[in-house]
């Protein structure tokens, strides 16, 4: 769902229901035992949401050396597939350490939000140590490549009389 296809009302009541509940990270290992940092972001927002809602994670990391890089992807949430969506989503964000040196994350911004055309339109942001996306690009000396990162997203539904008992998980591509 576009911006423009979308009415001031509807604009107001994202901006009221959508949220950026949780943000976490950890460094895991994968299956072929390499070490990847996992951003993990949960979101919320109204049960009739089902669709047109994009997330982007921008992510400052700083290695060894010093060098600061940074990590950037946008995905839209997946298709909902059931009638019993909960309204809350789980994504993961993973950045694989491949060469660098103890990378530590020193800074992110992560927005929800819907896309006007090209454009990213937040509706909810949530940051540590940045004000915005832009100071995380200027800070940076190199981006790492979007085809060496990763994000899965799930989203919560209702399972018959239990509340919120199931998650089902797609790859958001």
């Amino acid at each position: 769902m576009a911006v423009a296809e979308i009415s001031e009302d509807e604009l107001g009541r994202f901006g009221r229901t959508v949220r950026i509940d949780s943000v976490r990270f950890a460094t895991i290992r994968n299956k072929e035992r390499q070490k990847v940092e996992v951003f993990e972001v949960s979101t919320s927002q109204d049960e009739r949401d089902t669709d047109g809602l994009y997330l982007r994670v921008t992510v400052e990391l700083k290695h060894g050396s010093g060098e600061k890089l940074c990590a950037q992807l946008i995905r839209q949430q997946c298709d909902v597939t059931t009638e019993e969506y909960a309204g809350r989503d789980q994504w993961e964000f993973y950045i694989p350490h491949g060469e660098l040196k103890r990378p530590r994350i020193d800074a992110y911004v992560v927005e929800y939000g819907l896309m006007d055309g090209e454009n990213f339109v937040p509706v909810a942001t949530r940051t540590d140590d940045a004000d915005d996306v832009n100071e995380i690009i200027e800070n940076c000396s190199n981006k790492i490549a979007e085809d060496q990162l990763q994000m899965k997203h799930s989203y919560v539904y209702r399972d018959g009389d239990e509340e919120l008992d199931s998650e089902m998980t797609v790859l958001a591509e």
